[in-house]
């Protein structure tokens, strides 16, 4: 699906809004064909942790709590409905 730079712009928004209240969170960083392409067919990200927990148990600990923002497949309200 080609995507325009705004359209780019509002899924990484998307993205910022969606962690940003993760306390461990201290860096998001998008890279790969997504920044270059107008057909990327991925998203791919790298997100960086500042915490003592491991990433496994700190991942279970958010999926535990009931947030649907983890369980939806289109948690990023991406594509729109």
């Amino acid at each position: 699906m080609p995507l325009t730079d705004l359209d780019k712009v509002n899924i990484k928004q998307v993205l910022v809004d969606s962690l940003c209240r993760e306390p461990e969170i201290s860096k998001i960083v998008v890279f790969g064909s997504f920044l270059v392409s107008d057909d990327p067919h991925d998203l791919d990200v790298a997100i960086f942790q500042n915490s003592s927990q491991d990433y496994l148990p700190l991942a279970c600990f958010a999926l535990s709590q009931n947030d649907a923002r983890y369980r939806e497949p289109y948690c990023l309200g991406y594509p729109p409905a």
